[in-house]
């Protein structure tokens, strides 16, 4: 995921939306990944990658 696109959804997060409105922001953006805790209740229902916080940082900076 693109920087811009991550500073994006943390302004929407900082700036008091819903996780499910920064979640939408995300998808309409066209993110390719989606980092969560609660990946087994978002794995397969968007099209993002979604991962946990661990396994974003064990990919490495080229996959952010």
């Amino acid at each position: 995921m693109g920087g811009r696109v991550q500073a994006l959804i943390n302004g929407y997060l900082e700036g008091g939306l819903s996780y499910g409105d920064a979640l939408a922001a995300a998808e309409d953006l066209g993110a390719e990944i989606l980092v969560t805790w609660s990946k087994r209740h978002l794995s397969g229902r968007i099209p993002a990658d979604v991962v946990t916080p661990e396994e974003f940082l064990a990919a490495g900076p080229e996959r952010r």
